[in-house]
This record gives structure tokens, C-alpha cells and sequence, in this order.
């Protein structure tokens, strides 16, 4: 054989065996669909390490993910691009026909096929007034207050047949985008328990203090299978939730969510049918490993309605959305953008476990724009939760503390802020109140070394409502900046010397034990900058102690969440795919607020 022939036999093996290689060591990305493919036949014969690819377009399907993955190879549905792909619970447009007539004034309806649970207009998502009656008032059943309440100016009802709409401005609704959902979809619970205890015809959307139990009924994605991973998807109108979350060691990622009165829901314990290698039958509880990253949430336009004064009738109805209720040993949220929501930014639950490697984490999160709280700690078991590092804009209340009954949570290096655009005039940055009352304690809860800015609360200002017990609480190391200081009444939780408390209207007979400036302790309100001068009072004038996760550069540590010298390093929150302004709605960053504490320059 000629030395040439050698060499080129020997090239030709040597690149057969890398190629070889390569197919071992770059799979293949899986199985690809369209959105003429079926994803739940895909799902069902999907094996440990099989990744199912959606390729861009609208899959007008409901998905269950029951077949489980392992450790290191976890089944993943991903769309091909991101934010290219969309599982859809609306009826799709070929198929809704809708021919409105006028009933009378700006009254509509349209005969449907089904019974219609969750109706958008013109991307604006619509009160399910329940029916007729209270659409014409446009009143809606308030639980607390025992009668019916004014609420949003626009809605919509399904009655014997007919899906009726009025909308704000008197607009025909013939010559906007409607869309309305499909009937059925995925429920995780018993036959019969969807319509018949938690759907009441009569008050719309959810029987009036049946709290989130709706969220798990319907979903575009309901995840009963452990080592699941989901990413990359735009997940619209799964009516109760965008994903349902009944596994261990669930990852969702890169997801767009609207068109739902919860982004993400981990049942406590709920009814679900058996499935091998669980519990059979009977409660399953909440898992553990939930990760919920760059994800993103909103239920335009309810936050307007709210800042309308309209919460006290939004509050029991669907668009009293909540971007996460969960409480697994091993959460961690970060990097999520959440907006817009008639209710709370977040609910987290206790996870019940003590254990260092149990413990769950949020951060670099933005929350802005809520109707509620920004984040609502109620928990009977202990949290084990830290929430570090995230920027809680714009709300009812920032944090509630209402209660936290088996303690174990840490609130550290966060920034709060009430911006003057758009804060409630009547808000505060705590809430401390217990639906269970006073003989329930709010204890072992520590917060230190956050920056809280109300430039409102003109009403409250620092915190709002009593009357319940406090034990072992720490708050240390704090910036409170309020417009008008208010006394501190709450036996049992004394703050520490080590806080500093100012504000323009600031009496330092409220809290005279709390370090005091007039004035500001920042470099400018104008834009809000969180900054701290050299000269300031809020500079070494901290508590020395190992547990708060700060060094000090000084005699003690910095005031506040930001040291004095450091760099507030806040990712871009939000799917990684959405650079642009490829999502509607989005809200307005405040222009008092530079783009930069919220990763957005």
C-alpha cells in the first residue's frame, strides 16, 4: 500500500471516529413537533434524559407530565427557540366564531359551546363577573366585607349559553381580540370536584375564600412526575395556573405566563389519582427541589384597577392573581419578574424542616405592582427561607408578616421602595396582622441590612395593623425611610438601636431607641439613589455580628443593603429570551427609579 493511501485510510478512520464521538458526547436534542404533533403522546412515552422540542407556533393543548425522569437525567419539554413556542388554553380563532350582538347599551353577548371561565381582550384580562346581574352593576361578592362591592369597569359572564362582555370605554367587542378558553383541560383532582365545590356559577370564578384552591384544577401544565425540567415556553390562559407542580426536583425556567390566576402552584396536599412510585391515592404532599428561574408573570390590567380602588371587589375574583404558591423543602426562586397582580406578588409556605440542605431561597427577584402584598409570609410550619437580594416595588403592603407561626425565616439585603408615580397613598412597608388573631404568634423571624423607601404612605407609612404576639424577632441594620414616621406599638418586637429611621416628616419621639437624620440618608431622591455617602449616618453604624452576611468595612457594618463602595449586581430579571420587547405589558420602570437598580441598563 503507498504512504499516501496509508495516510489517507488513517484520515478517513480518524475522522469517522471523531465523528462517531461526537454524536456520543452532542446527542441529539430529541424528539421535535409542531404544532400539529400531539405533545401528550410524545410525554407519555418519554424515557430518563428524553428531551421533547416544540418548535415555534401555538399548540392549543393541555399537558400532563406523569412519567418521570432521574438525577442528571431529567425529562425537559423546551421550546426549539425561546419564547417561540406557546401551549394555549384559548379556544384557537378558527374556531371561537364569535358574532356579538348588542343587548342593550354596551352589553354584548355571544352564544358559546361551553361554559367560559377566563376571557381577554384586547391582551387585557377580564373579570368573570359570574353573571348577568353582577356584570351589569359591575359589582362582585367580597367575603370579608359580607356584601357585594364595586369592581372593574369591564368583564365578562357566561349564562345559559352565552359568553356576555362589556368592555371599558363601551367598546364592541366585535372589533376587538377576543379570547376565551377552552372547556376541559387538565384537573389533578377527583371527578366532580372542579364544578361542583369550588366553581360556583353564581360568583364567578371561585367560591369566595376558597383561597388558591382553583389554581390547581386547571393549568396548562400539570407536573405529576419527579426530575421534570420546563423551559422556554409562553404559557397563555391556563385558567387556574400556568404550571401545576405535584413532583420532586421540578425545574421551570425561561417561561412566559399570562392569562392565569397563578403562575405557579404547589399544592400543600391535594387529591390526586395514584401513580407509581408515589403515594397511592389518598394526599400528596408537596415536593421538594422546586426551582422556579428567569420566569415571568403578570394579569394586566388588574394593578389599575386596584390603584382605582376597585381591590376590595378584585380580591375574590380571578384576577386576584399570585405569580407563585408554594412551600417544598428546597425552593429556590430567583431571577423572576413578577407584575401586575391583584393580590400577592408571592406565598410562600413553610417547608416544615429545619435542616441547613432543606432550606429555600428567593432572590433577585423584581416584584412590582401589586394589589396586595408583595410578598405574604403566612405559614403554620417553619420556613427555613431566606429572600435575599430582591427589588419589592410599588403595593398595597411590601412584606407581611401575618404571621409566621413556625418562624425560620430571614429577609436580608433586599430593596423595598414606594415610588411617588405609582405607590398607594395608604400603604406601609410591613403589615403585621394575623386572620387568626392575636393568640397566634409571629415569631423567629430576622430582617437586617434592607433599604426601605415609602415616599407615600400618607395613611401608614411604616407598618399597618396590630394585635398579635411577637417572639424572638430581630430587625437590625435597616434603612427605613418612610414620608411620615409613625410610633411602634408591637409588644414583644423591639427594634434594635442599629436601624436608622428618617424620612421628611420624621418625629424621633416615634422611635427614639432607632438612630435618626433629617433628611435622607441617600445621595439624591431624585432620582432615587440607594447609594451612601461617606458622611452619611447610615456608615458604621451597625450591629458586629456573624450572622448577618456582611463584612464590615469599618467599625461595623453599613446600614442597609448596600455597603458603603459596593455595587448593587442585580441580574436582568425575567425569561433571558425577552431582551426586547417582545412581551406585552410590561409596566414602566418609575423614572425616580434608575433602570440600573433593576438590571435594566
Amino acid at each position: 500500500m503507498k504512504t499516501e493511501d496509508l495516510k489517507s485510510m488513517r484520515r478517513l478512520s480518524f475522522l469517522v471516529i471523531v465523528a462517531f464521538a461526537a454524536v456520543m458526547v452532542y446527542p441529539a436534542e430529541g424528539i421535535e413537533l409542531t404544532p400539529a404533533d400531539d405533545i401528550q403522546k410524545a410525554l407519555d412515552a418519554a424515557a430518563p434524559g428524553d428531551t421533547i422540542v416544540l418548535k415555534d407556533g401555538v399548540y392549543h393543548q393541555s399537558l400532563k407530565m406523569t412519567r418521570s425522569g432521574t438525577p442528571g437525567k431529567p425529562i425537559t419539554l423546551r421550546a426549539a427557540n425561546g419564547g417561540g413556542a406557546t401551549l394555549s388554553g384559548a379556544v384557537p380563532p378558527d374556531q371561537a366564531n364569535l358574532k356579538f350582538e348588542r343587548v342593550e347599551g354596551d352589553l354584548y353577548r355571544a352564544a358559546v359551546l361551553s361554559r367560559v371561565w377566563w376571557a381577554i381582550a384586547d391582551s387585557r384580562n377580564l373579570v368573570n363577573y359570574g353573571n348577568v346581574a353582577h356584570l351589569k352593576d359591575f359589582v362582585f361578592p367580597n367575603l370579608y366585607r359580607g356584601k357585594l362591592v364595586p369592581s372593574a369597569p369591564e368583564g365578562f359572564a357566561w349564562q345559559d349559553g352565552f359568553l356576555y362582555i362589556r368592555l371599558e370605554g363601551k367598546s364592541d367587542p366585535n372589533i376587538a381580540d377576543i379570547e376565551i378558553s377552552r372547556p376541559g383541560g387538565h384537573t389533578s383532582l377527583e371527578p366532580g370536584f372542579l364544578t361542583e365545590r369550588y366553581c360556583n356559577p353564581d360568583t364567578g370564578f371561585w367560591v369566595p375564600g376558597s383561597g388558591h384552591l382553583f389554581s390547581y384544577t386547571l393549568a396548562n401544565i400539570i407536573v405529576q412526575a419527579d426530575h421534570v425540567v420546563v423551559e422556554g415556553l409562553r404559557l397563555h390562559m391556563g385558567v387556574g395556573a400556568g404550571v401545576v407542580v405535584h413532583g420532586n426536583e421540578v425545574t421551570i425556567r425561561d417561561c412566559h405566563i399570562s392569562g392565569a390566576h397563578m403562575g405557579i402552584c404547589q399544592p400543600d396536599k391535594v387529591r390526586v389519582p395514584p401513580r407509581e412510585g408515589h403515594r397511592i391515592g389518598g394526599e400528596n404532599y408537596t415536593g421538594r427541589g422546586l426551582t422556579v428561574e428567569h420566569c415571568e408573570f403578570g394579569c394586566n390590567p388588574s394593578f389599575r384597577w386596584c390603584q382605582q380602588g376597585k381591590w376590595p371587589g378584585i380580591y375574590h375574583g380571578n384576577l386576584a392573581a399570585v405569580f407563585m404558591n408554594y412551600g417544598g423543602p428546597r425552593s429556590v426562586v430567583r431571577h423572576n419578574w413578577i407584575y401586575d397582580v391583584g393580590n400577592d406578588g408571592l406565598q410562600p409556605r413553610g417547608n416544615g424542616t429545619h435542616a441547613l440542605e432543606d432550606a429555600s431561597e428567593f432572590a433577585y427577584n423584581l416584584v412590582q405592582n401589586f394589589g396586595d402584598d408583595g410578598i405574604e409570609f403566612d405559614s403554620a410550619t417553619r420556613m427555613n427561607l431566606r429572600v435575599h437580594h430582591n427589588v419589592i416595588l410599588d403595593g398595597l403592603c411590601l412584606l407581611a408578616l401575618s404571621p409566621v407561626m413556625g418562624g425560620g425565616l430571614t429577609i436580608d439585603h433586599n430593596i423595598l421602595y414606594v415610588s411617588p408615580e405609582n405607590g398607594f397613598s395608604s400603604c406601609g412597608l410591613f403589615k403585621f396582622g394575623s386572620p387568626w388573631g392575636s393568640e397566634v404568634p409571629t415569631q423567629d423571624c430576622r430582617i437586617f441590612h434592607n433599604t426601605m423607601v415609602n415616599t407615600k404612605g400618607n395613611d401608614i407609612g411604616l407598618y399597618w395593623v396590630g394585635g398579635h404576639r411577637f417572639e424572638n424577632m430581630v430587625l437590625e441594620n435597616n434603612i427605613l425611610y418612610v414620608s411620615r414616621s409613625q410610633g411602634w406599638a408591637l409588644p414583644g418586637f423591639v427594634p434594635s438601636r442599629n436601624n436608622l429611621y428618617c424620612g421628611p416628616r420624621m418625629d424621633s419621639k416615634h422611635l427614639p431607641e432607632l438612630i435618626h437624620a433629617e433628611g435622607s440618608p441617600f445621595r439624591s431622591m431624585k432620582p432615587m439613589d440607594f447609594e451612601l455617602r461617606a458622611d452619611g449616618p447610615a456608615v458604621d453604624a451597625g450591629a458586629v455580628g456573624a450572622d448577618y452576611r456582611h463584612t464590615a468595612k469599618g467599625k461595623a457594618p453599613d446600614l442597609g443593603a448596600i455597603e458603603l463602595g459596593e455595587k448593587w449586581l442585580f441580574p436582568r430579571p425575567g425569561p433571558r429570551w425577552a431582551d426586547g420587547n417582545n412581551i406585552a405589558n410590561r409596566p414602566a420602570i418609575p423614572a425616580s427609579l434608575p433602570r440600573k437598580w433593576v438590571g435594566m441598563e
